[in-house]
């Protein structure tokens, strides 16, 4: 019987360091990222708070601690606001613009969203001809040279493109389409 009982400490141990490992190495990885990230002045119209485009701004979640990359012209208030996708929020924001569009099948297009990209909109595979499929809906821009890459990686903009290509009866053109289908 004691025996036994050392086996379950042993393992509830090992399960708890794991856990401490796991959370150390967040902390650390979210310090380097404080400590490297680009600072920019926000002007007080750019704040979360004043922008109603900013009105989903969330505290970065484990999944999302990353360097923020200040792109061009935007603030670091909405470069941050880019890194706040997680997928229950991305997944929101989907089934928002799918309804104020009438969209006929949300469920379709979040699921498709999550089989192509695990609802990451700055998802980046290569494929093996060379080829780059980006974004929410991994277009290729190889073969759709209308979609720029600021679009790729908006949720909004792919969103609108990928519910396009659906009712205009495209959707075969994503790999997912089928098991998105039978979900």
């Amino acid at each position: 019987m004691r025996f036994d009982n050392m086996k379950v400490t042993t393992k509830m141990r090992r399960d708890s360091q794991r856990v401490l490992i796991t959370v150390l190495l967040c902390l650390i990885s979210f310090l380097l990222g404080m400590l490297t990230a680009p600072v920019a002045p926000v002007e007080a119209s750019q704040t979360p708070q004043n922008d109603p485009g900013q009105a989903n701004h969330l505290p970065m979640a484990k999944d999302t601690l990353r360097m923020i990359e200040v792109r061009g012209s935007e603030s670091y208030a909405q470069a941050e606001a880019r890194s706040v996708n997680t997928p229950a929020v991305v997944e929101a924001k989907i089934r928002s613009l799918a309804a104020a569009a009438d969209f006929k099948w949300p469920d379709y297009i979040v699921r498709l969203a999550k089989l192509e990209s695990s609802l990451n909109p700055n998802a980046v595979n290569v494929n093996k001809n060379g080829t780059i499929d980006e974004g929410l809906f991994q277009f290729n821009r190889h073969y759709h040279p209308d979609m720029t890459k600021e679009c790729v990686f908006d949720i909004e903009c792919s969103t609108k493109a990928a519910m396009k290509a659906i009712n205009e009866g495209h959707q075969t053109w994503w790999v997912a389409d089928r098991a998105a289908r039978s979900r």
